[in-house]
Parts: structure tokens; sequence; C-alpha cells
């Protein structure tokens, strides 16, 4: 969901932008080969939700998941105002890509999801067949689809810029060796076709000029010089902090912290939000060879608290992991390592509204903490999917019967397809509260596997 390094622009990057003529071109010293090479290989390899890297590795098991079409809820989805993965997919902080330059055959991947009136005035053209195709654009140098790669240092006046963004000191501009599209199938879920799924492939050519760093990756759609406006009416940039290093070599160590359940404005948030603090700092001054030269820091879960027992009323749970997240990304981001997150049970609990009593009573509603307010305060916020009380009234009205008094979901949702690759082949299959065992529930697969569910969410 969710950071900077310092050297000098080569003259040479700029020069390169300026070397495409307003007919679509593709970058210098590309080899054609290679790129029939990776279509075969990802066609052969990945599902139509997939991504997998050029050298194989699995980066993305669902690219879909920053769609607002997966993530309906009454918690607020931005991040400082913006939403913090939307376009730009891969790489990001949490996910960040290694780039090591003196391997034969490495490249540099980003996966984007692009609106298709959004590269409409790039001319775009698909070649090829099949699941996967070639994607040309008519570019020049005011009407492009660009990507840079930023330095900590040049972070304020590139990274979080608002505007197009230039080359320069700290700033590196990158050229894709290929762009690839993913084919829309028939069975694809509507609300997925409104957006290409674009990947931008950046050979050890491309990668020639950038040294040796931790970068942040920002792409932009530019028209006429400015950067271009979405259907949505947001402009079409997007920037996600260290989520590339570049290495010269590869390095062998790693560094891995787990559970700091990082808990704002309440009494934890001195255990929790500090000793975060205190870890980056720490990390970034150590004079330790196995710290200080280490590859990458894995992270194994519970980055956030997801509230306490200070927060239980509707509205202080719906703004939970917003103040959270916000407070996290100002910290992570000043990491001088990348970070790769994966998920505890504390970093995603859901609630599905149905409230106990004492929320629901008169006094609560006479202090403000009734859900509706919290709906009503929330939902203008939210750029998309835009919740209106009424409509999520009427969700209330058809699912309480299902879910009785308590702030729990009464199941656990998996998705399973039958390994055809076909959208209509997944489906869902609930386990119910029958077979739950206290806070676990049992696989009908694997009876011996406890799952757990988290308290009472």
């Amino acid at each position: 969901m969710l950071a900077r390094s310092s050297s000098t622009l080569l003259a040479v990057i700029a020069l390169a932008l300026l070397a495409c003529a307003p007919a679509a071109c593709s970058s210098a010293g590309e080899d054609p080969s290679s790129v029939a090479s990776e279509i075969n290989r990802a066609t052969a390899r990945d599902l139509p939700w997939e991504v997998s890297s050029p050298e194989g590795e699995s980066v993305l098991p669902n690219v879909f998941y920053a769609e607002a079409s997966e993530n309906e809820q009454v918690m607020p989805l931005t991040v400082d105002g913006r939403h913090v993965i939307d376009r730009l997919v891969y790489p990001t902080i949490g996910n960040p890509n290694l780039f090591v330059r003196s391997e034969h055959g490495e490249s540099f991947l980003t996966v984007m999801r692009l609106e298709k009136e959004l590269l409409a005035h790039l001319a775009p053209r698909m070649e090829g067949q099949g699941s996967l195709m070639r994607l040309e654009l008519t570019e020049t140098d005011k009407d492009k689809l660009a990507f840079y790669l930023v330095e900590r240092g040049a972070r304020d006046s590139a990274t979080d810029s608002n505007v197009a963004v230039s080359p320069g000191r700290g700033v590196f501009a990158i050229r894709p060796s290929a762009l690839l599209v993913h084919a829309v199938p028939d069975d694809m879920p509507e609300a997925f076709k409104a957006r290409w799924t674009v990947r931008a492939i950046f050979d050890r050519a491309a990668m020639k000029d950038v040294p040796a760093g931790l970068y942040d990756v920002r792409m932009e759609v530019l028209r006429n010089g400015s950067v271009a406006a979405a259907p949505s009416g947001a402009p079409a940039y997007e920037a996600h902090y260290n989520a590339l290093r570049v290495f010269d070599r590869p390095l062998s160590s790693i560094v891995n912290v787990t559970d700091t359940q990082v808990s704002v404005e309440t009494a934890f948030e001195d255990r929790t939000l500090a000793k975060l603090r205190e870890f980056v700092a720490r990390v970034n001054a150590s004079t330790d060879v196995t710290v200080r030269d280490a590859a990458f820091i894995t992270f194994n879960g519970d980055l956030h608290n997801g509230g306490s027992p200070e927060t239980v009323s509707p509205a202080a749970v719906a703004n939970t992991y917003r103040k959270e997240a916000e407070a996290i990304l100002a910290t992570l981001k000043e990491l001088r390592l990348p970070i790769f997150l994966t998920l505890g049970n504390h970093d995603g609990y859901a609630s599905t509204g149905h409230a106990p009593a004492l929320f629901r009573s008169r006094i609560a509603e006479f202090f403000g903490h009734s859900l509706r307010d919290a709906v009503d305060d929330v939902g203008p916020q939210t750029e998309w999917p835009g919740f209106a009380w009424a409509d999520y009234e009427r969700y209330l009205d058809e699912t309480k019967g299902q879910m009785g008094d308590a702030p729990q979901i009464n199941d656990v949702t998996f998705f399973v397809n039958d390994g055809s690759g076909r959208f209509e082949a997944v489906e869902r299959v609930a386990i119910d509260r029958k077979r739950r065992i206290g806070n676990a529930v049992t696989d009908p697969a694997n009876p011996l596997r406890g799952l757990f569910e988290g308290f009472g969410e």
C-alpha cells in the first residue's frame, strides 16, 4: 500500500528522450527476438490476472487488486488525499523491484492499469495475437507515457510533484525497451475491462546510465507537455517510494522484522509508531556490515494494528487504517533499504457494519458515534466507490439476519480456479459457521490446517 539516494544526471538520458520522432518508436538497442521470447514465455506461464517477471519470478498474483470494484468499503481509501496505488500497481514500496546490472538478461519491470481513453491521444496499436501483445504508441517529447527514477534528494521536486517532471539532478528519465498489453477476454468482469493491463520492460540497455541506488518510481501520461487528465478528472501520474533498487552486484544478507502493529492516536502509539521510527533510524545509521550491506528488508506481517480497545465506535473504526497508513508511509519512505511487506491478520480486519447494540443506541448517536455519522463523514471523501447512507442501510437490512448482533463476518471466502485461465472458471467457495472452531476455521481440503479469522471481525 505504500520512500529515496545521490548522484549526477548523465546528459545522455535526456538526449535519449528526444531521439524519438513523432512516429511510434522503441528504445534504442532493443532486440525484437527478446521481446517475442518474453511474450511467448509470459503467455505460456501467466494466467490473465497474473504477472511474472522476464526472469520467471511471480510479482503479481492479481493485477486487479487496486481496482475500485475490489475495494468497496466505507473506510477512506486515500492517503494524504491520493489513492496511493491506482494505475501503477507494480512495483510499490511494499513490493519493490530489484535490478542487478551485472546479471545477464536482467530487466526492470513495471505493471500499470491504464484507462483506454487515457492513451487515446497516443494512437495505441496492438501487434500480435494471444493473451499478451506488443503495444505501440505514437509519442513525442510532449505526448508520451513517461517514466522516471528519482533519488531521495530529488523527491520533493519530482516524486511528489503534481505537474510534469523533467530530468535533472537525481531524476533519471528511462524509456521502456518494450510495452506489452494483456488481451481482454470476453469473460473478464465488466468492471475490469475499462482499463488495460500494460507491462513496461526496461532491459539492461535501457538501464545502463542509472547508478546503483534506491529509487522512487514515477509514471505519468503527458498530453501537450502537461500531465493528462484521467477520465475521473484526476491527474494521470503516480509514484511509489523506494520501489526500485539497482545493484552493481548481488548482495546476500537481508534484514527481517515483524509485528510492529502501529497504532496512532491511542495509548499504544508510543510503544508502536515510535518504535517503528526508531527501527528506521537504527537501520539507516547502522555500521553493522550485515545491515549496511543488506539487499532488502522482509516484513512478516502486522505492520498495522487496526485500532485498539479505544477505537471501537464506528466513526473511529472507519478511519483507523487511513490514519495508521499515513503515519506508516511517512516513516517507511525514509528507509535506505527496500522492504517486502507481507500481510498479517492485523493488516486486514473487516467489519460488516453490524455494530453491537451499544453503538446503535441513542446515547451513541447523541455523542456522534453512530454508524450513519461514520458513513456520512467518510463517504464524500471517497473518490470511488462513493457510498451513500441509503445504499449502505439497504445492505445492512439485507444482511442483518446473517450477521447477528456482532460485527463479524460469518464465513471465510476462497477464490478457486480450475487452472484453465478462464475468469468464468473462478468460483467463490465459502466456509460456513458450522465448520468454525473458535477463531479458527478448518479447510475442508486439509482439516489439520487452522485458518485464523481475526477477533470478532
